[in-house]
Parts: C-alpha cells; structure tokens; sequence
C-alpha cells in the first residue's frame, strides 16, 4: 500500500489518502496525522509570537486551531484560524482596507499618538491601508514541509 502525504495548494491542510487500508493502518495514520497537526499548530503560533508577525495582543495567534478528520480514506491535518479574528485573512493573504471612520465604542474618546503628541478625538477618519503579505500559515508549511514529511514516513514505519 502506498500512502500519499501532500499539502494543499492553499498551504492550510495535508492529508494522507489510504485505499483499502487496514484498520491498524488508518488508526496509525489517524495518530502521526494528530502529531503533525499539533506539530504546525505550535509552528503557527511560534512564528505569530514574533518571527513572522509581532505579538501585539496575541488574538490572531489565540484563534489558530487544528483539526484532523477522515472522509472517504482520506486523513486530513488542517491548520486554521477559528474565524474569531475578523483580520486573519488580510494578515496572511494581504490586501487593502477602504476608508472609513473609527468611532468611540467602549470609551469617552479615541487616544492616538500623532507627531509625538498625544491626542484625544470622538472619531478620526482612516484613509485605508495596504497591508503586505505575511504569509504567517503558508510560510510555516513550506519551512515544515521536510520535518512533517519525516513525521509522517516515521510514523507509519512498520504499520503498511
């Protein structure tokens, strides 16, 4: 039997696909695919912490989680951020924001650093922004791609 471990274009999952495996085989796949899982988690949040992005309040970081499951023979690691953080997609992908005003929500004004200065308003007007790519998920899947290769072959040394 042969197992198949790729990631996916989109970097954020990898799978093994079993024909016919054996239930020991699926169960063994079913465990080194949790490890690998768990492995890339810890890799993700490492490099939100600092190499890839700056810790500020650490919500994008809080909101990564993985999953594994199996549909039709196919074992699958995904790496993700749960959707709590509104921000994730535009952090990884970059993109551009739309001018807008920011209003007072949870306090009696806006404090924001300006020339030095500090200043104190009940709305500003943000002209947009762009913001460049981080690549924080599929950065750490392709500097992972040879340790979780290794994880996978070692993990199922003996069980196929």
């Amino acid at each position: 039997m042969r197992v198949n471990v790729q990631m996916i274009a989109a970097f954020d999952e990898l799978y093994t696909r079993f024909s016919n495996a054996p239930a020991a085989a699926r169960a063994a796949a079913m465990r080194v695919m949790n490890d690998v899982g768990e492995y890339l988690w810890g890799r993700v949040r490492q490099n939100l912490s600092g190499p890839i992005l700056k810790l500020k309040t650490g919500r994008l970081r809080d909101s990564i989680q993985y999953q594994v499951y199996e549909v039709n023979g196919m074992i699958t690691a995904r790496v993700f951020s749960d959707g709590t953080v509104p921000y994730s997609t535009i952090q990884e992908k970059g993109g551009t924001t739309r001018p807008h005003d920011i209003v007072v929500k949870n306090a009696r004004a806006l404090r924001f650093e300006m020339g030095g200065r500090w200043n104190f308003a009940y709305s500003v007007h943000h002209p947009g922004s762009k913001i460049p790519e981080a690549m924080y998920m599929r950065r750490t899947m392709i500097q992972e791609r040879t340790a979780v290769t290794r994880m996978v072959r070692e993990g199922m040394k003996g069980t196929i």
